[in-house]
Parts: C-alpha cells; sequence; structure tokens
C-alpha cells in the first residue's frame, strides 16, 4: 500500500476526538466504513499527540487501528527553520526536524504505520534556502525511511506558490496529497479538486494524486459529497477529509466550546460507499446510491451552471428563502407533485415548507445539462441513508438570468 486508499479522515489532537477514546475512535471509523486515518505524530523536532508523562497517545491509536484492520498512517508537520525564538540560533533545524521524524517514523511503524505524510506549506515558503533545506530534509527521510511510503501535503494550486520548493520535496516521495479548500457553491469542491488534479499532473516528476477536502471551515454536508464522489470518479486512490477534530463533534462535548454539531457531515461521509480491497466488512450503502455517484459529472455541473443556479442550490443548502425568492420573475411558475404554483407568493410559500426539511443541507449536486437558458440540474439528497432521495430540477431562465419556470421530478 503505497497510498491511502478509500476514504479517510485526519486526526490533529486525539483528545479532540470522541473524548481521546481510542475504543470509541476504532468504533466510529470501522462503522463509517473508512480505509485509511491518518494521525499527526509531530511538529518539527517534537512529537504530537504524547502527553507531558510520556503516555504516546498516537502510538496507542496508531495500534489499534491497524488491530481493527484500517490503514493508519502518520503526519509530521514540517517547518525548514526554528519554529520560535529559542531555537532562531539554529540554522539546521530542517536537519534536527528531519532526523527527529525518522526516529517518529521508525518507533511507530512496529505499533503498525504504514505510511508518513510531510505537511510543508507556509513555512517553507517564506524560508531563505527554501530548495536547499528541503532537498536535504527528504533526502533524510528517505535514506532514514527506504521502505515507508511518503507523501508531501502542501497548497492545492502549485502555480499560485511559486516560491515553494516542489522539485525538492516531491522528488523522493511518493504520492501528492493537497488540501483542497474551497467556498460553498454547489459543485465548488469538485470543481477545485479538479483543477488542483490537473495543476499536479503537469509538475515534474509527477507522483500518485490523492486529495484532502475540509471539514474546518463547516462546509455544507452536500459539499462534503461533491468532493468524495469527484474524488471517486477521477478514480483517485483516495481522499480524505480534514480533521475529525471538527467532523467528528455532536454537540455536547465537554473541549467544545461552540457546542458545534456536526453530525450530518459525519453520516454524508460515513454514508458514502467507497470499498477499499483489504476491507471487506465494509458497512455499504444501496447499490442504486453507489450507481448515482459512479454516473456523476460533479465538475463539469459547475461549469454548466449559471450564476442565478449556483446561487439558488447555495442558498437552498443554507435555507436561505430570500435568497431563493430574490432568483425568481415575479410571473414565475414552479411545478412538482402534480402542482402547479404561479407568482412569488405562491412560490415562497412552497419553498417556506420544503426548507423545514433538516436534512436540505445535505444535498449534493452530481451534474448539470444546458440547452439555451434551460437547464437540467440532478441531485442526491441524505446520501448518508437508506432513503436517500435522488431527482432532478429543470429551470428556464429570462435574459435577465431569472427564473420563468422551475420544476422538480424525483427519480
Amino acid at each position: 500500500m503505497n497510498v491511502p486508499q478509500g476514504k479517510g479522515v485526519w486526526i490533529q489532537r486525539i483528545a479532540a476526538c470522541e473524548g481521546g477514546d481510542p475504543t470509541a475512535i476504532v468504533a466510529r471509523a470501522v462503522a463509517a466504513g473508512l480505509g485509511h486515518v491518518i494521525v499527526r505524530i509531530g511538529e518539527g523536532s517534537a512529537p504530537a499527540n504524547q502527553r507531558a508523562d510520556g503516555a504516546d497517545l498516537a502510538a496507542e491509536l496508531i495500534e489499534r487501528l491497524t488491530e481493527a484492520g484500517l490503514a493508519a498512517w502518520g503526519w509530521h508537520h514540517l517547518f525548514g527553520d526554528p519554529p520560535n525564538a529559542r531555537q532562531a540560533h539554529e540554522h539546521d533545524y530542517h536537519l534536527r526536524e528531519a532526523e527527529y521524524a525518522v526516529a517518529r517514523a521508525q518507533a511507530l511503524r512496529a505499533h503498525g504505520m504504514v505510511g508518513l505524510i510531510l505537511e510543508a506549506r507556509v513555512e517553507y515558503e517564506r524560508s531563505d534556502g527554501a530548495a536547499h533545506k528541503a532537498e536535504l530534509t527528504m533526502r533524510r527521510l528517505r535514506d532514514g525511511l527506504p521502505h515507508l511510503p511518503l507523501g508531501v501535503s502542501s497548497w492545492k494550486s502549485p502555480l499560485e506558490h511559486p516560491n515553494f520548493p516542489w522539485y525538492e520535496f516531491r522528488r523522493l516521495a511518493d504520492f501528492d496529497l493537497p488540501h483542497i479548500f474551497w467556498v460553498g457553491q454547489p459543485a465548488e469542491a469538485a470543481r477545485q479538486l479538479a483543477t488542483s488534479q490537473n495543476a499536479y499532473a503537469a509538475l515534474a516528476p509527477r507522483r500518485a494524486f490523492c486529495a484532502v477536502g475540509s471539514a474546518l471551515w463547516q462546509p455544507q454536508p452536500g459539499e462534503l459529497v461533491e468532493f468524495l464522489a469527484q474524488a471517486r470518479n477521477s478514480k483517485l486512490p483516495g481522499a480524505s477529509i480534514w480533521r475529525w477534530d471538527e467532523l467528528g463533534l455532536r454537540g455536547n462535548e465537554p473541549y467544545n466550546g461552540q457546542r458545534l454539531d456536526l453530525r450530518q457531515h459525519w453520516d454524508v461521509v460515513a454514508g458514502f460507499d467507497w470499498p477499499v480491497a483489504t476491507r471487506a466488512d465494509k458497512r455499504r450503502v444501496g447499490p442504486a446510491i453507489q450507481r448515482v455517484f459512479m454516473e456523476a459529472d460533479l465538475a463539469q455541473a459547475n461549469a454548466q451552471m449559471p450564476p442565478t443556479l449556483r446561487r439558488f442550490f447555495g442558498a437552498l443548502r443554507r435555507g436561505q428563502l430570500p435568497d431563493l425568492i430574490g432568483l425568481y420573475a415575479a410571473d414565475a411558475a414552479q411545478l412538482s407533485a402534480h402542482q402547479t404554483r404561479y407568482g412569488l407568493e405562491a412560490i415562497a410559500e412552497f419553498l417556506k415548507e420544503l426548507l423545514w426539511r433538516p436534512d436540505l443541507n445535505t444535498l449534493a449536486v452530481l451534474d448539470a445539462a444546458a440547452a439555451g437558458e434551460i437547464y437540467v440540474v440532478r441531485w442526491v439528497l441524505a446520501p448518508g441513508r437508506n432513503s436517500a432521495l435522488t431527482g432532478s430540477d429543470t429551470f428556464h431562465l429570462n435574459r435577465r438570468g431569472e427564473i420563468v419556470f422551475h420544476s422538480t421530478a424525483l427519480a
């Protein structure tokens, strides 16, 4: 296994995931059908997820994940330069953190860790002599870990970061794993992923490509589905979500000061089927839903939809009634379930009732087609459940981009 396979989740602070209980973490990962979990093991020249009393939380969790049949990966953040003033005199800090990363990874291999992901971003972009430091760092890592798969996790758009030492980091690595951040437009996650994949394909040397989608900024659950569907449809070996620290929140944790409840986000990730050959006992979703995703073209959907429809599905997921009504022409008509509604007042009543659905934020746009000013958008709702709905909406827009006719049909 040279790359992360299937769907996975990153863990930054084990103590912030399931109350720090490794048994609960493993049980939830298995129930969600994860193929891999990526655990933070180091930060510069220091360990991560290791208590002051010496207890190694990372080693215990990696061992438990391995025993349960999941692939446990480690990730180590590299700075290149000393991260604080006390270490400013250490001009060879990049070598010291590389040596520590080797020692930490070697120790955790004995607990079942299958590979190491090196996260390097803004610190290396700003460092003097970054290319030389990256070259020496990667040589130390590869020499010290000759048989351990190494991945590099950095920016999603290499051309936007010309000062980052891309070649030096990637030359001795096995795969790329960039962070994909997006702003909540329908199918935008898919577009960003496709754009990043094409950008990395143009880099030399070419490496295997996986991707990381972020739950850190609390996207709508449906956006995570769009990201995973695009990754699987692009035949990537795997994709992961950043981070369990947020994604796993239920709203009642003592360390959850904002009382964030991301259970719907977790459910749609758990419900997205991505089988891994080494895991024959994963929970599966129905074959009909599998076909829906395999036939989708999510990146194309973003390009096909005009701004009106991108705003429509974005406002629908966020439950914003005024924004939805503002997209219709005064004399618009709406058809659904054999009932036609005319005018903004009647359409507003229909939308108001629709917005009572608690699962609308799980809506994922699958693809779109256009013929003149007529657009058909196909979607899936609540894909993490056995009762998932699939359907399509047809829109006719006038020259001002307003919706003059809108119909909804369930598949």
